[in-house]
């Protein structure tokens, strides 16, 4: 199997989360955005091929085997169509017969994981806190699509999106007339939002992205009464987009945004504290853990609801599949995994949810900790 996922869809998400082999190699990085150190990335990720083959020879695969999963990553080194379009972060993810790769919108740390699973630590991220929303830009000429981030803003270009409203309507419009703009249904401006609201349809088809509007305030009822995308958000960022900026829209965009995306993060937290306080009290059961040798078998059990894993940390060991028992080392052993991200997967597979951030937002400060069902 091989993709090249941007954005990165949640099928992708799991089917890399249930995906097992004997030897699963996850290579992350971010590469340089402009300047002379772009022309080094090749060499940078070259190198970090060389760290995987070394330890994929180290549990004892042969040359012909290390070749069967790293050489599709390899020919990326001299494909001028993967290097062509800039990112924060890039995934790789490569075992036998497998090779998925993505641009993402968020910066990681570079790393070579070889294990029974991928590496997917940093990719929850995406779904906490750091997430995807969508920027149409309103006017009567031009009308742009914008996919966003926490830390970018890049512009799209649906199929069929209408370069004008007198395009569109094959109407020579020069400033709003009378019965232009009102709540008729049959308006030329309305019209012209469903041309603009279908051109989008394959764009947004099966997302659940916010869709924030940007464009003089009087259009914004006009465009939601020709919307049909179920995410989108109230309000908007005002004012004649033509005229900002992009690091103006975004800085606006994402501040409507944020709260959307924050918001479940912070109701975990503020239950597992909540949790964890009445445990202390002796008031109620254990409902919240934070030592990794019991978020991990309780991961694998499907009893955890919500998971906060410290993306900054590892921890070393193996399950036992048959008792669940853990074993944990200081530093990686052969056949050991990292158990944060085995809990990770197991809790998102399971449908928790996980919440993969800085070591300093774990509750607790402690390398995992996590709400059970039951």
């Amino acid at each position: 199997m091989e993709a090249f996922i941007d954005p990165l869809t949640k099928a992708e998400l799991e089917a890399l989360a249930g995906h097992r082999a004997a030897a699963c190699v996850s290579i992350h990085f971010s590469p340089h955005r402009a300047g002379r150190e772009v022309q080094q990335d090749a060499i940078r990720l070259h190198k970090l091929l060389q760290r995987a083959a070394e330890r994929l020879s180290g549990l004892g695969l042969r040359r012909s085997e290390v070749d069967d999963i790293l050489d599709p990553a390899r020919a990326l080194l001299d494909d001028p169509l993967f290097w062509e379009h800039r990112a924060l972060g890039i995934a790789l993810f490569a075992s036998p017969g497998w090779l998925a790769r993505y641009r993402l919108p968020i910066e990681l740390a570079e790393s070579v994981v070889v294990g029974p699973r991928f590496d997917l630590k940093p990719l929850f991220a995406i779904t906490a806190g750091d997430g995807r929303f969508y920027l149409l830009a309103l006017a009567q000429k031009a009308p742009r699509l914008h996919r966003g981030s926490r830390y970018t803003l890049e512009q799209l270009r649906p199929a069929n999106m209408p370069e004008s409203l007198a395009s569109a309507l094959n109407l020579e419009v020069k400033q709003p007339q009378q019965g232009v703009g009102s709540d008729d249904p049959n308006d030329p401006i309305i019209e012209y939002f469903r041309a603009i609201d279908a051109a989008l349809h394959e764009t947004l088809r099966d997302q659940s992205a916010p869709l924030v509007l940007a464009g003089v305030e009087y259009l914004w009822p006009l465009y939601r009464a020709a919307n049909t995308y179920p995410h989108l958000v109230e309000g908007g960022v005002a004012g004649n987009p033509q005229g900002s900026r992009p690091d103006e829209l975004h800085a606006k965009a994402w501040k409507l945004v944020e709260p959307h995306f924050t918001r479940p993060e912070r109701e975990a937290r503020a239950r597992f504290e909540e949790l964890a306080g009445r445990q202390g009290a002796g008031r109620t059961s254990i409902r919240a853990l934070d030592r990794i040798a019991d978020v991990v078998p309780a991961a694998g059990a499907g009893r955890i609801d919500s998971l906060f894993i410290a993306l900054d940390a590892q921890a070393w060991g193996r399950v036992d599949d048959a008792n669940l028992a853990t074993v944990m080392h200081s530093s990686p052993q052969p056949g050991d995994e990292d158990l944060l991200n085995r809990a990770a997967l197991e809790t998102y597979l399971k449908g928790g949810a996980v919440f993969a951030v800085p070591s300093e937002r774990v509750p607790g400060r402690t390398p995992a900790a996590a709400i059970l069902r039951f």
